[in-house]
């Protein structure tokens, strides 16, 4: 059975969309509020694994090197969250959210960029200094 991905790569307010197909897809996503058009980019990706441990669930994205995306992921600050929601397709036309994460990290080599992307449960389960309620929180 042959499945179609679908990429939808959020960094604030910028929405990158990209399929791995030979045809760009159009797709409404839970998160868009107007159909989006996924247009064809040469990417590989790795399995989505669900680990006992939720910190050590990840999953690998690859782009060419001399692409303008991958090298924007390479180059983007350590501040900016980048965020992706992977979705496949089966040959019934039924769509399903497979896979959501965040940035990690990125390893460029020679021809390709591999970009790590951890599970976005992670975050929660990750211990570390966490905004808390007080006189300068920047929450109201």
């Amino acid at each position: 059975m042959s499945t179609k991905s679908l990429f939808r790569f959020v960094e604030g307010s910028v929405i990158n969309t990209f399929t791995s197909s030979n045809e760009p897809e159009t797709y409404q996503s839970p998160a868009a509020a107007a159909p989006e058009v996924y247009v064809c980019k040469i990417m590989g990706r790795g399995e989505a694994m669900d680990k006992a441990q939720v910190s050590k669930g990840s999953m690998d994205i690859t782009l060419p090197l001399d692409d303008e995306f991958a090298q924007h992921l390479m180059y983007s600050g350590v501040d900016s969250v980048v965020r992706v929601d992977i979705y496949v397709k089966d040959e019934a036309g039924d769509i399903e959210t497979e896979w959501r994460g965040r940035l990690s990290k990125t390893s460029p080599s020679r021809t390709e960029l591999k970009a790590t992307f951890e599970s976005v449960f992670s975050a929660h389960k990750r211990v570390g200094a966490r905004k808390v309620f007080q006189r300068t929180c920047p929450y109201a």
